[in-house]
């Protein structure tokens, strides 16, 4: 019996978005199920609306971010914590949708499922999996999609669903949507790619000039979009651009994002959480990919714009993480012309009016 499931889920923005169908997947397989999800805040964030589980542990997953973190007394004195949260749960299955890139990591999920007690555990291996009861074969980055890989995890449970992003924003949101985008037509840029992995950013005077062809041609207006730890890159296609824009960048959650993005006519990212939240809300994306492997996380819709060099991805290719900042040249951007990034965002703009 699975009666008492326990996920261990612990991506960003985009990793949480593709996980979606697979948690769906388990929901509906297993309605009866206590299904609690161990998780940080952005999934957290996203999950708890959807009703996709019945309970949810929020970790500061940084205590253990890595081994020197452990000489700490507060970090055992929470791991100590955790470790009892995690055992009064008393789990029968413990289900991980991650991959055991590094050994710390892998130590660390080990752990955590250990911690459980649960007496099956599992996961993705690509022989690191141990202490994994039954896995899905880890093919390498790319051999599938990274939703396709969640949702193989599933089926190991009898349980799947269709590749479909969810996520839930409140009529509050459409409001504060509203308010900041009236009336007209928008094009959203976003120019950042979140904390990790900086170097997957095309350069922000392409974004401007791509910006500036797609909007002339949309009749459209510019709307760059972001957290704080966009600003600048943000400012950079902003005093770039040749026509008026809106900066929303800061101003909005992840929700009001949802909101905004679903009032867009079509989306300008990098490879980053942003575009698959577009995907989410239907709204067309035009994602630029440099360094990072596209055949693993493209959106699951719109259009993925790269170079043909036989180099790239050089980030989680194979089995590695590989260089999350790319090469010192990074050409793999450089080459990205952005009257081709224009023309497609221009394309799927118009074949989403006709529908």
């Amino acid at each position: 019996m699975r009666d008492r499931i326990l996920i261990l889920l612990f991506g960003d923005l985009g990793d949480t978005l593709l996980t979606i169908p697979a948690l769906r997947a388990l929901r509906c397989h297993y309605p009866r199920a206590q299904i609690t999800l161990l998780t940080k805040e952005i999934p957290a964030q996203i999950v708890r609306p959807l009703d996709l589980v019945d309970d949810v542990i929020v970790i500061d997953k940084h205590v253990y971010d890595s081994p020197g973190a452990l000489r700490s007394p507060r970090a055992w004195l929470y791991l100590w914590k955790l470790w009892r949260r995690i055992r009064r749960f008393n789990s029968d299955t413990v289900v991980l949708y991650h991959h055991l890139v590094t050994r710390w990591g892998t130590a660390k999920f080990a752990a955590l499922a250990l911690a459980s007690g649960a007496r099956e555990r599992i996961g993705i291996d690509n022989g690191r999996g141990w202490f994994l009861t039954s896995a899905v074969p880890d093919d390498g980055f790319g051999a599938r999609h990274e939703a396709e890989y969640f949702m193989a995890v599933s089926n190991l449970l009898g349980a799947d669903a269709p590749l479909r992003l969810e996520v839930m924003f409140s009529d509050a949101d459409r409001r504060v949507a509203a308010d900041l985008l009236p009336a007209g037509r928008f094009i959203a840029i976003h120019p950042g790619t979140g904390w990790y992995g900086p170097g997957r950013r095309w350069d922000p005077t392409r974004f401007a000039e791509a910006a500036d062809t797609a909007a002339r041609s949309l009749g459209a207006i510019p709307v760059i979009v972001g957290t704080g730890a966009d600003r600048e890159a943000a400012d950079a296609v902003l005093n770039a651009l040749d026509i008026a824009a809106v900066d929303l960048v800061g101003q909005t959650g992840i929700e009001q994002l949802a909101a905004v993005l679903a009032r867009c006519a079509v989306l300008i990212a990098n490879d980053g959480g942003v575009a698959h939240l577009a995907a989410a809300v239907g709204c067309p994306v035009v994602t630029v990919f440099g360094p990072s492997n596209d055949a693993a996380w493209r959106p699951l819709s719109g259009t993925v714009v790269a170079a043909d060099l036989p180099c790239r991805p050089c980030f989680y290719r194979g089995f590695e993480r590989g260089l999350p900042n790319g090469c010192a040249t990074r050409e793999c951007l450089s080459l990205v012309p952005a009257a081709r990034v224009a023309a497609e965002a221009v394309a799927l703009a118009d074949a989403q009016r006709d529908d």
